[in-house]
C-alpha cells in the first residue's frame, strides 16, 4: 500500500491491523499479509444485481453467528460490467428474521474508502470487507443482513434498484445472508420431563416431554418438548402438536415454529438441546374420555412431513410419534 492514499485510513482501522500485518517492503509501498491467525471466511454463492452494473457474485462469513455485544465480519464480492463514473456506498441493516425489526446498521464505501466503485475495473473480483456490530440487547434467534447501494451523500444522492437473478425486482435493498444470534446462556429443557427417543431423519431427536396444565374441555394444556439437533443449519420444519380421539379423529392441534418462531431449524446446531413450548387449547365441547397426543416435523411450503423413526430405527406410521394418552375430563371434575 502507498502512503497518503486512500488506504491511509484503512491502515488505521483496528479490524485491518488485527487480521493484516506488514509482509515486504519496496520502498515506500508496502505489502501486507493476511495474519495467520485471522478469521477463515467460509464463501456462500450469492447473486444480487444493483440497477444496470454492479453485481454481487457471493458473500463470506468469518461465522454464521454472533453474540449479543459482538461483530460480525463478512465479505461481499462485487463485480461491475461496465467502468463506473461514480462513487457508490454500500449499506447494510442486521433485520430480525421473525419480528422484522432493524437491530443495526452500517453504511461505508466498499473496503472502508480503500476501493472506491470508480476504480472498479470491468470482470475483476472486488473483495469489500464490512463488519456488522451485534447490539448487547439484540433477542437471540434468527437474523438476515440486508443490503442496499447508494450514490454518496451528495444532492443527486439516490438508491440503486435490486434484482435478483431472474430479473425480478426486489426493491432498494434485499437480503443477503442468514445469521444467527444464540441465547446469553445456553439454552436448556425443563427438569423431570418424560423421556421419549425418536429421530426425524438425520436433522433432530426428541428425547423427552412434559405436559402442562389440566385437560378439561376449553382449557389450555402446554406441551414443552426437549429436542436435540443432530446436524446443523437444516431447512425450516414446523412442529405439530395433535389430539386425536380414540378413532384417530383430529380434535384440536398447534403448529408453529420452535420456541414460536425464534428458534427455527435453520440456526439449530449439532448437538444443541433446544427447548420448546406449544400451547394446546381443548374445544369447549370436547367430550370427556382418552385422548393421545402425537408430534412430528413438516415442510411448512409443501406439507410433506418429515420421516420419524423409533429407537430400534422402525418409522412411525403416518410419521407421528405418540407422546402420551391423556384423559380429558368433564369440567366439573375435580383432580383428586
Amino acid at each position: 500500500m502507498l502512503p497518503q492514499t486512500a488506504w491511509d485510513g484503512l491502515l488505521r482501522e483496528d479490524w485491518f491491523q488485527a487480521r493484516y500485518a506488514p509482509h515486504h517492503r519496496i520502498d515506500e509501498l508496502v505489502l501486507y499479509k493476511r495474519r495467520a491467525d485471522a478469521p477463515v471466511y467460509r464463501l456462500k454463492p450469492s447473486y444480487l444485481r444493483f440497477g444496470q452494473q454492479i453485481e454481487i457474485t457471493g458473500v463470506e462469513l468469518g461465522s454464521p453467528k454472533a453474540m449479543p455485544g459482538e461483530d460480525l465480519d463478512l465479505l461481499i464480492h462485487w463485480r461491475t460490467a461496465a467502468k463506473l463514473e461514480r462513487d457508490y456506498s454500500v449499506s447494510l441493516a442486521l433485520v430480525d428474521r421473525w419480528q422484522g425489526g432493524v437491530w443495526a446498521k452500517a453504511d461505508s464505501q466498499p473496503m472502508h474508502g480503500g476501493a472506491p466503485t470508480s476504480s472498479w475495473l470491468p470482470g475483476e473480483d472486488i473483495a469489500d470487507e464490512h463488519r456488522l456490530s451485534i447490539p448487547s440487547d439484540a433477542p437471540y434467534g434468527p437474523y438476515q443482513i440486508w443490503v442496499g447501494m447508494s450514490l454518496r451523500r451528495t444532492a443527486d444522492a439516490m438508491d440503486l434498484p435490486v434484482y435478483d437473478g431472474a430479473g425480478n425486482s426486489l426493491g432498494l435493498t434485499a437480503p443477503l445472508v442468514p445469521i444467527k444470534v444464540p441465547p446469553a446462556h445456553p439454552s436448556s429443557c425443563l427438569a423431570a420431563m418424560e423421556t421419549i427417543v425418536a429421530s426425524f431423519s438425520d436433522i433432530a431427536k426428541l428425547e423427552s416431554f412434559h405436559l402442562e396444565g389440566v385437560a378439561q374441555p376449553g382449557s389450555t394444556l402446554a406441551v414443552h418438548l426437549c429436542w436435540q439437533a443432530m446436524t446443523s443449519w437444516a431447512d425450516d420444519r414446523t412442529v405439530f402438536v395433535h389430539m386425536l380421539d380414540s378413532q384417530g379423529n383430529l380434535v384440536t392441534q398447534a403448529d408453529g415454529q420452535p420456541d414460536g418462531g425464534r428458534y427455527p431449524l435453520s440456526i439449530w446446531e449439532a448437538g444443541e438441546s433446544i427447548p420448546d413450548t406449544h400451547s394446546l387449547r381443548l374445544p369447549e365441547n370436547l367430550v370427556p374420555g382418552l385422548y393421545q397426543i402425537r408430534v412430528g416435523l413438516y415442510d411448512w411450503r409443501t406439507g410433506e412431513r418429515l420421516p420419524a423413526f423409533t429407537a430400534q430405527t422402525s418409522r412411525y406410521p403416518d410419521d407421528s410419534v405418540p407422546l402420551t394418552t391423556v384423559q380429558v375430563l368433564a369440567q366439573h371434575q375435580q383432580i383428586r
